[in-house]
């Protein structure tokens, strides 16, 4: 190779100071600064390749000897100056995409978020909750009415969400908070709008958010939520000018029994119900025994017995109305005033002074919490280890735990059997030590009975089933004694 070809690094350019030719290199150059002007000191800047520092990459590999690649420190590379897009404010506060063609809501008219939380939610209230007992009648129309109205579409909207955990075993992960805040927001909108009305929407819509607090929430969120409603009501002039034919009271109803069963308090609504519509499409009769009979010792009034046999047999005769009847016909029978007028007859045992005045206050009171338990497991369909399920078994532990329970075991061994069942239903499993107090008690109950297996899990007519096993043997009817002797007979 001739010696007049340059080599690498040392490139002839010219100087900007007298215009002579130079085989310097670039590198000199930048040594000695020998840059004519500020700004041709800028334009040769920026000529310039630019580079970063050397970062040696994540190693993947292990790091003993030989297992790692060589890392050529001295390798340039070259930033890519290209622009980058930039985005609103207003974009970054939204979505986190654009919204497109498609999907749940494609035009943005329900006013929710357009994300995957929004379809899961819409999905389960049309495919799951609308079908259960926890919607209040009529069942199918209660979509058409929370897509007439943005602030209770977002309050079903957290609702449906909060059931498909719960269906799950779970609470609302704070992914789904935000569901939450748009529905209280919404609200809180509303009533800070003076040229807005208090409506039926705004109205059902506190109603089903004082009852998720008090199912999945905490006491004092529970209570603001019914103060308001309470304040609301008074300014629409009470449940009776309430609308949505019944459907708006009946929601208000259950949010007052509900927060009176959470706050051990009483009903303070006094709701236009209909108890009997459609039960003579069914009708069963259930031979209970002498249990009146045993149950005088205990309640010490024939009045009270009366009405625990009442609470009794009404539960069981529900639950098998409930499945022998179509989902069609089970909305014309107003099946929610028959629930809720039960437990506003509940809830008045526990404050009466008959219950105070009996020989075993603490086995009656266990006794009317279970059957609240029922009505909210069973009846009403709710998912289990609410937050009422939880305080009431808490309720039957307690009051049963200080009192020795001989006399109700020889008198009425089928009820305990049942109120402690229940009681257990109420109870996480991670709750060791009621779970403990609920097993001893449950096989001293039925410790007369050491064959009878009694399941983990229990619903419906099994509660009935198990306890019955245990009644007392000259208490057994006719009809189950023929039973048993042409069962023995047949081994």
């Amino acid at each position: 190779m001739s010696s007049s070809c340059p080599s690498i690094g040392t490139e002839s350019i010219d100087s900007w100071s007298g215009g002579k030719s130079s085989r310097t290199s670039v590198s000199e150059l930048a040594e000695k600064n020998e840059y004519s002007s500020p700004k041709a000191k800028h334009q040769k800047k920026k000529q310039l390749p630019k580079k970063v520092s050397h970062k040696k990459p994540v190693r993947f590999h292990r790091q003993y000897h030989g297992k790692t690649k060589k890392w050529h420190e001295n390798t340039e590379t070259v930033v890519d100056d290209e622009p980058k897009p930039t985005f609103s404010r207003r974009f970054l506060e939204g979505r986190t995409r654009p919204s497109k063609l498609g999907g749940v809501d494609p035009f943005n008219a329900l006013g929710l978020p357009n994300d995957s939380k929004t379809g899961r939610s819409l999905h389960h209230w049309t495919t799951v909750f609308q079908n259960t007992r926890m919607t209040i009648n009529p069942r199918k129309n209660w979509f058409k009415i929370n897509l007439s109205d943005a602030t209770l579409l977002s309050v079903t909207n957290y609702c449906s969400t909060s059931h498909y955990f719960f269906c799950r075993g779970q609470r609302a992960p704070p992914t789904c908070l935000d569901q939450k805040v748009l529905a209280i927001r919404n609200i809180n909108k509303t009533l800070q709008n003076p040229r807005a009305p208090i409506t039926n929407y705004i109205i059902v819509g506190v109603s089903v958010m004082t009852i998720l607090e008090c199912l999945a929430g905490s006491v004092k969120e529970c209570a603001i939520h019914r103060k308001g409603l309470q304040l609301m009501l008074q300014k629409m002039g009470g449940l009776r000018s309430l609308g949505f034919e019944g459907a708006a009271e009946r929601t208000v109803s259950w949010a007052d029994t509900c927060c009176a069963i959470f706050q051990r308090t009483k009903p303070t609504l006094y709701p236009l119900l209909i108890p009997d519509a459609g039960e003579s499409l069914f009708s069963k009769q259930f031979d209970i025994g002498d249990l009146r009979e045993r149950l005088l010792p205990l309640t010490n009034s024939e009045e009270l017995a009366g009405d625990v046999l009442y609470v009794w047999l009404r539960l069981r005769y529900l639950t098998e109305f409930f499945m022998n009847v179509d989902d069609d016909t089970l909305d014309v029978c107003y099946f929610t005033d028959k629930i809720d007028i039960l437990e506003r007859r509940i809830l008045a045992h526990l404050h009466s002074e008959l219950l105070a005045e009996s020989n075993t206050v603490a086995f009656l009171a266990a006794f009317f919490n279970a059957a609240l338990i029922y009505i909210y497991e069973d009846l009403r369909t709710c998912p289990r280890w609410t937050n009422c399920a939880i305080a009431l078994s808490t309720r039957i532990m307690s009051g049963m735990s200080l009192v020795v329970m001989t006399g109700v075991i020889e008198a009425v061994p089928d009820l305990l059997l049942w109120t402690l069942l229940l009681g257990r239903s109420g109870i996480p499993p991670i709750e060791c030590p009621n779970t403990a107090w609920y097993a001893e008690e449950i096989a001293a109950a039925t410790q007369e009975n050491r064959e009878m297996k009694i399941p983990p899990v229990v619903s419906g007519l099994r509660y009935f089933e198990l306890s019955e096993a245990v009644r007392p043997r000259q208490y057994v009817s006719h009809d189950e004694e023929k039973y048993e002797e042409g069962y023995n007979d047949g081994e």
